[in-house]
């Protein structure tokens, strides 16, 4: 089976949640005897890059994965908002005429969009994972400019209002009509957690082709089991992720803060350069609480020793996370994680058991869940265990795949 696969930006520059489930699927599908070929876009332009018909190309190797990346010079953040680009559509257009794949699997659409109206055209089988929500939403997470969760486009009234006053509403208007046709006609969706397609449906998309396939972790690289150790003087909460607004480190120190043992620490792991603005902010929240640090920067090898460091993983997202790795790598290494009740983490926590569920976007609740925490030191709890792997996420993928080549064959 010849399997071509897209996302909006890939290895190694890019490596967060959506970016790591590629690279685990694809490795995967090598693995069963699969031709698998990436297309990714590349935000920035790279020297290396060949102009050829208005877009600048380069082929590449990443272990041992075909990877060709794209990049438009021009207006970035209107490419990442569009659904249509004649340029994205002409060239994939002639790449899928003259490779034929029997599936085009788009992890996720943002920049790539009309790989979809290209394959549409070609009648290949197309595939697409919701790890967000940008379908509907051109931020793609269903937040608004204030910050505010937002329960969805309506018409485009909901976009013009809150987020982009700047455009026409004809122009929201259209981009929610096309991604709604794209939405209802893409052959299979996979999604990670019935909170996805529960927002899906309620924003009136057909879900009726949507399949649930749970993330599954990577217990090969770089996985080392915690062993149960002694007991430290201080008692460590953690997140980890990218420092970014919407991820909500913010409200995670103002709870750390209401906490007064003193013998409690918190690290907070993520690049500290992505956006400088929110960082100084998370930095005047911070104060002269010693008991908070900023670990910076760290990578796929690290997360081992990160986790064996940690009793509690927090996960203060203030938008509604689809199913994030961090909660599954948390429970992967056996530590307790609190997440917020309105994600699809929801869905793997137990509260008290597993984990706490706090209340969305409410530092108050989660200071009380880290103090429940804390009060019950539950790390080594042998409930902690998360049971997908990568094996069975790619082995139902397959499965997927395989039914609708069938469907085409009958």
């Amino acid at each position: 089976m010849k399997i071509f696969y897209t996302i909006h930006q890939f290895f190694p520059t890019y490596y967060t949640g959506t970016e790591r489930y590629l690279y685990n699927l694809s490795k995967m599908m090598q693995k069963y005897g699969h031709q698998v070929h990436i297309v990714t876009y590349q935000p920035n332009f790279e020297e290396d890059m060949t102009k050829i018909d208005g877009l600048y190309i380069k082929n590449y190797i990443y272990n041992n994965l075909d990877i060709t990346a794209i990049h438009i010079p021009g207006n970035q953040p209107y490419i990442s908002f569009e659904l249509e680009n004649k340029i994205i559509f002409n060239f994939f257009y002639k790449l899928l005429k003259k490779e034929k794949p029997d599936i085009l699997h788009i992890t996720h659409p943002m920049r790539m969009t009309q790989a979809f109206d290209a394959a549409k055209a070609l009648k290949i089988k197309t595939v697409m994972t919701l790890t967000d929500y940008w379908l509907m939403c051109g931020k793609g997470i269903l937040l608004k400019n204030n910050n505010m969760a937002c329960m969805g486009p309506g018409d485009g009234t909901n976009c013009k209002k809150y987020c982009y006053q700047q455009l026409s509403k004809n122009i929201l208007k259209n981009r929610v009509k096309k991604g709604k046709n794209i939405f209802n006609q893409i052959n299979k969706l996979i999604i990670s957690a019935k909170f996805v397609s529960d927002l899906y449906q309620l924003n009136e998309y057909d879900t009726s082709k949507i399949e649930i396939i749970r993330h599954g972790f990577n217990y090969f690289d770089n996985y080392q089991p915690i062993k149960n150790g002694s007991i430290k003087k201080d008692f460590c909460f953690g997140s980890l992720g990218s420092l970014i607004p919407n991820k909500g480190a913010n409200i995670l120190i103002q709870a750390f803060k209401m906490l007064k043992n003193k013998n409690i620490k918190l690290k907070i792991y993520g690049d500290t350069t992505w956006d400088k603005e929110y960082f100084s902010y998370l930095k005047k929240l911070q104060g002269n609480d010693k008991r908070i640090t900023f670990e910076g920067k760290y990578s796929l090898t690290d997360t081992a020793k990160i986790h064996s460091e940690l009793d509690v993983v927090v996960q203060p997202s203030l938008w509604y996370e689809t199913y994030p790795l961090v909660c599954v790598t948390s429970l992967a290494y056996g530590i307790p994680i609190i997440v917020p009740d309105l994600t699809g983490s929801r869905e793997l926590v137990e509260d008290k058991k597993n984990g706490y569920i706090f209340k969305f976007g409410n530092a108050k609740s989660l200071q009380q869940k880290m103090e429940q925490a804390y009060n019950q030191k539950m790390k080594y709890n042998s409930s902690i265990f998360y049971n997908h792997s990568v094996e069975e996420e790619s082995f139902l993928t397959e499965k997927l795949y395989l039914n609708l080549i069938n469907e085409t064959k009958k």
